[in-house]
């Protein structure tokens, strides 16, 4: 007899010890891999939110600032021409008139190059102001126009610009200065959601402060301004008061001036630590149920080896030959070793010939398998949905699809009948909104609207709504983004029931519709097989009384309506056999 090598493992622990490291191999893999996924495209929400808000903000204060130098544009157009100093009433006008055209130029004045009054639409006594910053700067700098901090003046932000002009025909030079409410500005900047110690500031090229809306205690001056020379222009993830802060730091337009926008995305990065979190217990959890499921079927498989083993060291022993046969039924590898054994010990014997038709005859009979009789796809995508949900910890939502699917089929089924209520039409409808909305990821969302409750105990064909609502899906709104809408309005009209499904997909163009118009009355074509079947329906149980209108626009949408008549059905019997 030979020696078994002291080195030499059990099978089971062999096989235990390659599935674990293919686990963790595996597992780790898909965790980096998650990981990095979700990573990449949570930055990429945090990427195209925060710009957006922070693109919408300079474009407002851009826009503001445009318009103001178009008006100073046209004021020294207007005014290179003209003796303001003679014609001061022409002057004044055209500074009412601006002020009435837009309400947000408040003073509009012209200033001689020594600082005195020459015309104004607010003022009649003259000031002098050539020791003031406005003035000193559009003197100092003739080509830029400059612009002085926003000072809260009753409650109201006034902005102050000047810019050097010429007037007479460019023989006399002087400021103009304009005084701007620049409150709604700030108010709608104020108005964009930036989430908790989000925040808006504008600093001048000195990073002296214009304008913030921060709180005073949420982050000090000294940290801020270091931010923006850190940054100069360009964005950066801060932290302020542990909440996660996207800082972007741009020139406004026109302006010496940037603005930083601080925006919250703490909620994004929180669902980034939940996933990986929730990723590394399920990977964790995962690990450990497979590895005992595996340890128990590698069990499975070693205890039959040793079972054979056994039987073949007692045929090995010469001095006590055993020649009794070995049963194993499982795994097949070792149920047709264990038959190669008995096999042997059959031909021994001389039994070998009713053993081989014995085991063959079993084996046979193991082969034969059911046929699926349901939608394979739809229910393998629905059946994947709810193991996705069940391995996510979405029992509930697994729960309540299970559910849903339970009473689509049910109703599907409907004990063989064709005619069922308009109520159980509905919830059908319903449910199978309800799965397909959850396997969507909720691209869309839907309404049913019953004009009248008694309608719902009336009878009607079944399996009307469901086609359609798959056609909106797969022909309207899985063509688009998101925002997807299905609504279905169940109603009458008349003697008539009235059933609709609307949604707002790209829609159809007239051509289009006439070759689905071409399609339910033409045998020969196979396009649009769903709304075929319906219409060939109807024809049967309904006749001339029952109607389908397809009405759409492209770009707004499709509607589909199907008209019935109330209380009765042609034909019921006959297409009880023959549906």
């Amino acid at each position: 007899m030979n020696k078994v090598s002291p080195k030499s493992k059990p099978l089971g622990f062999v096989f235990t010890v390659t599935f674990i490291a293919m686990i963790l191999v595996l597992v780790f893999g898909v965790f980096m891999i998650s990981q990095l996924t979700f990573t990449r495209n949570t930055n990429n929400i945090i990427k195209i939110q925060t710009e957006a808000i922070n693109e919408q903000i300079i474009y407002n204060f851009e826009v503001y600032t445009e318009d103001i130098i178009r008006i100073s544009n046209q004021v020294q157009a207007l005014v290179s021409n003209i003796d303001i100093n003679d014609d001061q009433e022409v002057t004044k006008n055209l500074f009412e008139s601006i002020n009435y055209l837009d309400s947000k130029y408040k003073d509009i004045e012209i200033y001689s190059t020594l600082g005195t009054l020459i015309v104004s639409n607010s003022k009649d006594s003259e000031e002098v102001v050539s020791e003031q910053d406005w003035f000193i700067g559009a003197i100092n700098d003739k080509t830029v126009h400059y612009f002085s901090a926003p000072k809260l003046i009753n409650d109201r932000y006034l902005i102050t610009i000047s810019k050097y002009l010429s007037f007479n025909k460019y023989q006399d030079y002087g400021v103009l200065r304009m005084n701007l409410d620049f409150s709604t500005l700030i108010s709608l900047a104020d108005k964009s959601n930036l989430g908790v110690n989000g925040h808006i500031s504008i600093l001048n090229n000195n990073y002296d402060y214009i304008y913030t809306s921060k709180k005073v205690d949420s982050f000090t001056e000294t940290e801020e301004k270091e931010l923006f020379k850190e940054i100069i222009i360009g964005k950066k993830e801060v932290v302020i008061e542990d909440q996660a802060i996207y800082f972007m730091v741009n020139m406004i337009g026109n302006t010496p001036w940037k603005i930083g926008v601080f925006i919250n995305i703490n909620e994004i990065m929180l669902i980034r630590h939940y996933f990986i979190v929730s990723m590394m217990i399920f990977s964790l959890i995962f690990i450990v149920i497979s590895s005992i499921i595996y340890y128990s079927v590698s069990k499975s498989i070693s205890k039959p080896l040793n079972k054979l083993k056994d039987a073949m060291s007692n045929v090995d022993q010469i001095d006590k030959l055993d020649l009794t046969k070995v049963e194993i039924n499982h795994p097949r590898e070792v149920e047709i070793l264990s038959n190669s054994f008995n096999v042997m010990i059959d031909r021994i014997k001389g039994l070998m010939d009713s053993i081989i038709k014995e085991k063959e005859q079993q084996r046979k009979s193991e082969l034969k398998a059911l046929q699926n009789q349901i939608n394979p796809h739809f229910l393998y995508n629905t059946l994947d949905s709810i193991v996705y949900m069940v391995e996510n910890n979405e029992n509930e939502s697994a729960a309540e699809m299970i559910i849903a699917l339970s009473r689509l089929f049910k109703i599907s089924i409907s004990g063989g009948r064709n005619i069922i209520s308009v109520e159980d039409e509905i919830n059908h409808a319903r449910s199978y909104l309800f799965i397909q909305k959850i396997r969507y990821k909720d691209k869309f969302t839907y309404e049913i609207n019953i004009d009248n409750e008694d309608i719902l105990k009336l009878d009607t064909m079944k399996l009307i709504l469901q086609p359609l609502i798959e056609n909106a899906l797969y022909h309207g709104i899985n063509k688009i983004n998101d925002n997807g809408l299905i609504i279905i309005n169940v109603g009458s009209i008349d003697d008539l029931i009235k059933f609709e499904v609307i949604d707002n997909g790209y829609g159809m163009t007239d051509e289009k519709i006439n070759e689905l118009y071409a399609v339910l009355d033409n045998d020969d074509l196979s396009d649009g097989v769903g709304l075929k079947n319906i219409y060939q329906r109807l024809k049967v149980y309904y006749g001339t009384k029952a109607s389908l209108e397809i009405t759409s626009e492209a770009d707004e949408g499709t509607k589909i309506q199907i008209l019935i008549p109330a209380g009765e059905v042609l034909w019921k019997e006959l297409l009880k056999w023959c549906y």
